[in-house]
């Protein structure tokens, strides 16, 4: 059972999240550009951060 806990925010297309949300083995992984930690999932604790 998953309990929710957080409400995060991720910056991509209705699609790709609904897929992501309802598909186990479904990942959105966004590539290293030289602005971020590297290759992999990011999300955000607010919708502003996420719009930006």
């Amino acid at each position: 059972m998953i309990r929710q806990n957080l409400i995060l925010y991720h910056c991509n297309d209705f699609f790709r999240c609904h897929r992501f949300v309802h598909t186990e083995d479904y990942m959105i992984v966004s590539k290293e550009d030289g602005n971020w930690l590297g290759t992999g999932m990011y999300f955000w604790d607010n919708l502003a951060n996420a719009e930006y």
